[in-house]
């Protein structure tokens, strides 16, 4: 049976953060291909795709079968796509 380490960063703080705000900072939500899908709309081969290609949306290689997308990742990556529109406005007319 295997025992659990428990693993120590090796970052360190800035002076002004506490050690509370250093580790919240590092904390990092990560999430499966399935719930990067069900964010986005789009299917798990299409992402599994993309990873392939190494394209649009960064993600985490945790093993040869476990990969992973950090939420920041995947927020940044839609509000790159954010389309603005003009309310209350009509479009010209040519």
């Amino acid at each position: 049976m295997m025992k659990s380490r428990r693993l120590r960063s090796k970052v360190s703080c800035p002076l002004q953060l506490t050690s509370t705000d250093c580790r919240e900072r590092l904390m990092v939500k990560l999430l499966t291909t399935d719930e990067v899908a069900m964010l986005t709309g789009l299917s798990p081969e299409t992402l599994a795709q993309w990873r392939w290609l190494k394209k649009e949306i960064p993600f985490v290689r945790l093993g040869k079968k476990c990969v992973r997308y950090r939420e920041s990742d995947i927020d940044a990556w839609l509000a790159k796509r954010l389309v603005s529109v003009n309310s209350g406005q009509s479009p010209e007319r040519r």
